[in-house]
């Protein structure tokens, strides 16, 4: 866990937001390391964070990482994307690290920035169209919060406001003709488990797939035999840690 007491909080000026963030500045001219988190994670509590935080503190890297805010009826994945942003023309990064969904946003914002590298742990992208159609045509006009089941909330499901699925829409890589397009040409690592139920292997490799198309060349792909999507075993934090380092060393 990362220390609370080191924690801070950063008001956005594009969505009036006040998020929690942590940065650490590196020594010398060492890169800087962002990690972000996926949908309802907490960068504090977070296995993987923790993991990328003690990695840059025994190599004297920089370190970014904050929380999305809060999930209400006002919020958008295009929210977060800009969130971060913000928080970016603050701080420079030179690699993203990210979870689940966390791919998502990492690919928006590289749409903006120079970054020398992405590392996904079980990514994600375009998710809330996929919540979307799980939802039947004609109660789309009527519920305000869709109750997803999810196993990682102690009440069985999420409430997610049907205003955070549709304004998302502005956000998605895979819509030509609404959301936002995708032509970035930097290294992309995917460690994806084979056993992930939240965002499938066939996802994954479709993903994948996206990117090579979209002038995408430099994409390496892991599967991870009997993974699920949080890649928190010691063994995957350890092949992750490594990954890691593989990628500031060859980019």
């Amino acid at each position: 866990m990362i220390p609370v007491d080191i924690v801070q909080t950063f008001f956005t000026k594009r969505t009036q937001h006040h998020i929690q963030y942590l940065y650490v500045k590196p020594k010398d001219h060492k890169p800087t390391l962002c990690f972000i988190p996926g949908f309802q994670s907490d960068f504090i509590t977070s296995k993987k964070s923790h993991l990328v935080y003690q990695l840059c503190k025994r190599h004297e890297f920089g370190f970014l990482s904050w929380n999305h805010s809060v999930l209400d009826s006002e919020t958008s994945i295009f929210d977060w994307y800009n969130d971060g942003i913000d928080l970016l023309s603050e701080f420079h990064i030179d690699y993203i690290v990210c979870a689940s969904m966390g791919l998502w946003i990492s690919l928006l914002m590289s749409t903006n920035m120079k970054i020398r590298g992405v590392l996904s742990i079980g990514g994600a992208i375009d998710v809330t169209e996929k919540w979307l159609s799980e939802i039947p045509s004609d109660r789309k006009n009527e519920i305000k919060v869709y109750k997803r089941p999810s196993t990682y909330d102690p009440s069985g499901y999420y409430d997610i406001p049907m205003h955070f699925l549709i304004e998302s829409r502005k956000a998605c890589l895979q819509i030509k003709d609404n959301g936002i397009n995708y032509d970035k040409a930097i290294p992309i690592y995917m460690l994806h488990g084979q056993k992930d139920v939240d965002c499938s292997i066939e996802d994954a490799r479709l993903i994948k797939e996206f990117l090579v198309r979209n002038q995408q060349k430099n994409v390496r792909f892991y599967e991870i035999e009997d993974g699920d999507h949080r890649l928190s075993k010691p063994a995957e934090l350890r092949f992750i840690e490594q990954k890691i380092i593989d990628m500031i060393s060859k980019n």
